[in-house]
């Protein structure tokens, strides 16, 4: 199992759990609770794929021995061993070399799936339907944990979309082919005339991420459009923005802001809060006030 040094780099990875059991072993690896996870979770995944190398290893070293007896001591039952502990190690080696095809930086998170149907009405949305049973036995199957995040049911079958989380080991690396349009031609149960119908729905597959991602806006790469009131209105019409749009130029993401009315309103104190009866006179003793600058907070929705 040499040859296993370089396609796996078990070295690589013996050095890295000895460094990560150096750092949990600080007195202050838990002041900071997220990266502890992260370099527990980390280290949990490297031990396991160095313990199933290591079982592989020992089971070849049987084999061989097994091999060997049967070949000097001409034993059949020795020989079934052998038989039986290479297929043992020819799966377990192909299990390993799996979980390194997964090897993404975002392979092993949990995945979250969304269905669409696409044209063709109910026929579309039971073959929808049909997907998320699909999708919800293979993870039962594979001792996935699954939630249902938002479902919408259709008129008459089917469902017209649904999100579910699926939660596991390599979920993601294992549903990310997934996505994409699935295509469906059979004779429609929903047709009296049972004719021929295609129908077609869209799954997406995203990595659960965590806080610790990072993401980086260029400033330049915004574009950062602003309106105004038009027509009578107050004394602010046509002086202040009342809506700002920000447009992230590569993407084509927009986010359109509205001011919140209650915290644009200008601040004025108990003590310079005219009376009724005399308000107009303040005004008109002092024609040259300017007012205070209005403090807007605008609230971004998606668009």
């Amino acid at each position: 199992m040499s040859f296993c040094g370089g396609a796996f780099d078990v070295d690589g990875k013996q050095k890295r759990v000895e460094e990560l059991n150096q750092a949990t072993a600080r007195p202050d690896f838990w002041s900071d609770g997220e990266k502890a996870q992260g370099i527990l979770k980390e280290q949990s995944s490297l031990k396991e794929i160095l313990e199933s190398w290591e079982k592989c290893r020992v089971g070849l070293d049987e084999a061989r021995f097994f091999l060997e007896l049967a070949r000097d001591e001409k034993l059949e039952e020795a020989l079934s061993e052998a038989a039986a502990k290479t297929a043992e190690v020819a799966h377990g080696m192909a299990q390993i070399e799996l979980s390194q095809l997964l090897g993404g930086p975002d392979d092993r998170r949990h995945a979250i799936v969304s269905l669409h149907p696409g044209a063709g009405g109910t026929e579309a949305q039971d073959w929808a339907e049909m997907l998320l049973r699909m999708y919800l036995r293979w993870a039962d199957r594979k001792g996935y944990r699954t939630e249902i995040l938002e479902y919408q049911p259709g008129e008459e079958a089917g469902v017209k979309s649904v999100t579910f989380t699926v939660e596991g080991d390599y979920a993601y690396g294992y549903l990310k082919a997934e996505a994409g349009i699935h295509r469906l031609v059979r004779i429609s149960p929903f047709d009296a005339n049972a004719r021929r119908h295609t129908s077609f729905a869209s799954v997406f597959v995203y990595p659960e991420i965590d806080e610790t991602i990072k993401v980086e806006i260029n400033e330049a790469d915004l574009r950062i459009d602003t309106y105004r009131s038009s027509g009578a209105g107050g004394q602010h019409v046509n002086k202040t923005d009342s809506a700002v749009r920000i447009t992230h130029i590569p993407t084509g993401i927009d986010r359109l802001g509205k001011p919140d009315p209650l915290l644009c309103a200008p601040s004025v104190s108990d003590g310079e809060r005219p009376s009724d009866g005399n308000r107009g006179r303040r005004r008109r003793s002092n024609p040259g006030r300017r007012h205070r600058p209005l403090h807007r907070s605008f609230s971004f929705a998606g668009q």
